[in-house]
């Protein structure tokens, strides 16, 4: 997961990426805020990128563009409105608009645009950048990853992106292979929840796709069976309950996107043991590194690859008794990345919780968003980013994102009729 970026919320403004540029063609960024408690999700379009605040329905926090022409401009009226234009109505690129605390040193400068993320963007586009998002996270079995980028392909065509959008041609073709390439009676490797999302999407594909109708059915038979499924034994899921707060030697970065610390159990086996245990991950063991630090200075002890045993991932570590004092613990996906900082660490981890958090929120599910944002905010504190930390608590309580307002069923908001789910949203670690 890329590091979040630092920094308060500034004024919308135009940034040429060299100041002394004339040419009308330069490219530029569009900034607005900087990301939110829960950070940006960034979609790439050609010449062109866009990044949205997950927690924040179609916001938009910055756009990229690496080229202004005709079809940039064509491009961002299309999929973000006029507002983008509103910026500056002489040829972009050129000028800045002065922030509000420089105001006062010059009265003549003119005023800060509008915030670009007052700006509503396609919604579809929106949902497009989450998807793409999640695809790209690591701890996927290959039947979830597929899902994503068929949601993906049927998103990226309804909002006529399919041709900007970098590597959807292929990908798209092969996850639809992979969906249909076993007997219609087997079961998607899918939650039932994200299976039945999955039937809403290939009825969406095969009125966009009519060339793969006999593969999509086959699709459509197998997320049936999977959204059928009553038990997870087979599927690599393990309802295990949580075991309580999160261990205090674990870093807390150190989990992907899906999974919360809380499923995550630290013990001591002999007397140089340190025995991780992954409730729920099961089969996803393959590919995981459980690593030791020394906490003072992020000196490496140990590491071990994640192993499937007895129905449980378990990552066993030999660590010196005189370490243990001192000793932090992580679970990664690549086994040479660099131990951050302890605060950079505790941003990672605010982002995490905040985006698990927004997928709550987009399924309805706001006992579980309340509880995410309340550790989002709990790790910006850590942080010291006490602006990000009372954002999160202010949305501990709010509505589901794309819900019809006061719509509640216990501790869940309903979705609007029209609202469009996700899969991303509806998967599972554990």
């Amino acid at each position: 997961m890329p590091d979040p970026l630092l920094g308060r919320p500034r004024w919308a403004r135009l940034v040429p990426h060299d100041d002394t540029a004339t040419d009308p063609s330069a490219g530029f960024d569009l900034v607005s805020l900087t990301p939110g408690p829960a950070g940006s999700v960034s979609l790439s379009l050609g010449t062109l990128s866009i990044d949205f605040d997950p927690a924040q329905d179609g916001r938009v926090n910055q756009v990229v563009v690496e080229v202004w022409d005709e079809d940039t401009e064509r491009a961002l009226l299309r999929l973000i409105g006029p507002d983008v234009l509103r910026l500056d109505r002489g040829r972009p690129g050129l000028r800045r608009s002065v922030p509000p605390d420089e105001q006062a040193l010059d009265p003549e400068a003119p005023q800060p645009a509008a915030p670009l993320g007052v700006t509503d963007a396609s919604p579809d586009l929106y949902r497009l950048a989450l998807t793409i998002d999640r695809a790209d996270s690591p701890g996927l079995f290959a039947d979830e990853r597929a899902a994503l980028w068929l949601q993906a392909g049927v998103l990226a065509h309804r909002t006529g992106v399919d041709d900007r959008v970098p590597r959807l041609a292929p990908t798209l073709a092969a996850a639809i292979r992979r969906l249909a390439r076993r007997p219609a009676v087997e079961p998607l490797l899918l939650d039932p929840a994200a299976a039945r999302v999955l039937l809403e999407v290939c009825a969406d594909a095969r009125q966009l796709f009519p060339e793969r109708l006999a593969e999509l059915g086959r699709i459509r038979d197998r997320a049936l069976a999977a959204s059928e499924r009553v038990s997870d034994d087979d599927a690599g899921f393990d309802d295990h309950p949580d075991v309580g707060a999160a261990s205090s030697l674990l870093a807390p970065d150190s989990l992907p996107l899906l999974a919360a610390p809380s499923h995550l159990e630290i013990t001591t086996g002999s007397a140089d043991e340190c025995v991780v245990v992954l409730h729920g991950w099961g089969l996803r063991a393959h590919g995981w590194w459980v690593r030791a630090f020394r906490a003072s200075d992020r000196l490496p002890i140990g590491v071990a690859p994640v192993r499937f045993e007895d129905g449980v991932a378990v990552g066993t570590l030999l660590v010196a008794p005189r370490h243990w004092s001192d000793l932090w613990v992580d679970v990664v996906d690549d086994a040479g990345s660099p131990r951050p900082s302890v605060r950079a660490a505790h941003l990672r981890a605010a982002v995490a919780a905040g985006q698990r958090a927004a997928a709550a929120q987009r399924r309805g599910d706001l006992g579980e968003a309340g509880l995410e944002w309340g550790t989002c905010a709990v790790h910006h504190a850590a942080a010291g980013d006490d602006d990000r930390s009372r954002a999160a608590q202010a949305l501990e309580g709010g509505p589901a994102i794309g819900s019809q307002p006061g719509r509640r069923s216990g501790t869940a908001t309903s979705p609007a009729p029209d609202a469009v789910q996700l899969v991303g949203d509806h998967l599972r670690l554990v």
